[in-house]
């Protein structure tokens, strides 16, 4: 019961984060994608990051096949910024507990770090999305090799465009604590950067697999 209150809490933040465009500021821009920031909800003295762009994709396969399949390993095969990702419980058929490790980045200047996340699985009639926030899971420790860093609020969310089925309004939500001893500059200018490096990823899975 914990699991799904702590989740269904982040649901609704991850609703307005993905709904409100009122307090985000726009950090960084490319053709196709456009990243904003503001000050995170529940990490102090941290900022969450949001990317959106489209996706030449039905929102419903967009979701189930790539961002988060039943097999959610198969997000590290094509996400370039996960070295994997796998399910460590099954709570329901829509609450996972996931732990999700990430590769070095900022040539070596950010280490290898993992999560562990609560993750809620949630449709709307609009949107599909996740729903996650990090939290002390005893059966899964932090490991030397990696750094264990802490989510807030945080998800990737599809949202279906009217009268265009072949296309979705992807938004993604990074709120995180990276942990360790990293300079705030770092941190800055590497999270819009990944965000922008992400949706390129998904936009080739997307293509790849014909959706």
């Amino acid at each position: 019961m914990e699991y799904r209150q702590r989740a269904e809490e982040v649901r609704d933040h991850m609703y307005k984060f993905g709904t409100c465009d009122d307090e985000w500021k726009v950090v960084k821009s490319t053709k196709d994608v456009v990243v904003s920031w503001m000050p995170s909800t529940d990490l102090e003295g941290h900022y969450m990051y949001k990317g959106e762009s489209q996706v030449m994709a039905p929102a419903e396969s967009l979701f189930r096949q790539v961002i988060y399949p039943a097999d959610i390993s198969f997000r590290a095969s094509w996400d370039n910024g996960l070295s994997s990702i796998e399910t460590l419980e099954e709570i329901d058929k829509d609450l996972r507990v996931v732990r999700s490790c990430t590769k070095s980045s900022v040539m070596g200047l950010i280490s290898p770090r993992d999560f562990v996340d609560v993750v809620l699985d949630t449709k709307y009639d609009d949107v599909l999305f996740t729903a996650g926030k990090s939290f002390l899971y005893e059966k899964c420790p932090a490991v030397d090799s990696h750094v264990r860093g802490t989510n807030g609020s945080t998800g990737v969310m599809c949202f279906k465009i009217d009268g265009d089925p072949n296309v979705t309004r992807v938004i993604s939500i990074l709120n995180v604590d990276l942990g360790g001893m990293l300079p705030k500059t770092v941190v800055e200018s590497a999270m819009p950067s990944s965000l922008v490096s992400f949706f390129s990823d998904l936009k080739k899975a997307a293509k790849s697999l014909n959706l």
